[in-house]
């Protein structure tokens, strides 16, 4: 099996949609829609910018998940990276994508001479149960609170 991992294009929005619209912890994503989703994967993609950037990973030549990160300057001092998304296809899980996507992070995130990266990742989720990410090194901040201001549905 050949995996290989590229920035994502525009071209990709459909199936990042259709990644979405299937993991089972996010069921307003699949309320929302492929066709939404993709809308916005599309918007999302078509705005990345250099404080943003989106891989993809593919398992012969289909794509089967996808990390963003966003690069951070905390009190302009320091560049930080914030891995905003890691999701993978729950049938393509085992193949090494998210390690792979992890790794490709963390290189680009060392030649922008980044000094950490961070990444929220909830304890009902599988790849906490199962240690996903300590178990590369990352470790959880017991002197970290994560806090969260819901401002609803945005005006339209």
């Amino acid at each position: 099996m050949n995996l290989n991992i590229r920035p994502a294009t525009i071209a990709d929005a459909r199936m990042i949609a259709e990644l979405l619209a299937n993991i089972d912890d996010y069921p307003h994503w699949k309320a929302l829609g492929v066709n939404a989703l993709e809308v916005m994967a599309r918007d999302s993609l078509a705005h990345t910018h250099s404080e943003r950037l989106t891989y993809v990973a593919e398992l012969d030549g289909r794509l089967i998940g996808y990390a963003s990160v966003y690069w951070l300057h905390p009190a302009f001092t320091m560049v930080e990276g914030y891995v905003s998304e890691l999701f993978i296809r729950s049938d393509a899980s085992g193949h090494g994508a998210g390690t792979a996507l992890l790794d490709a992070i963390k290189a680009e995130a060392r030649a922008k001479g980044c000094q950490r990266l961070t990444l929220v990742n909830l304890k009902d989720r599988e790849s906490y149960k199962r240690g996903f990410y300590a178990s590369r090194g990352w470790e959880e901040k017991s002197n970290t609170v994560r806090f969260a201001l819901d401002l609803g549905a945005p005006d339209k």
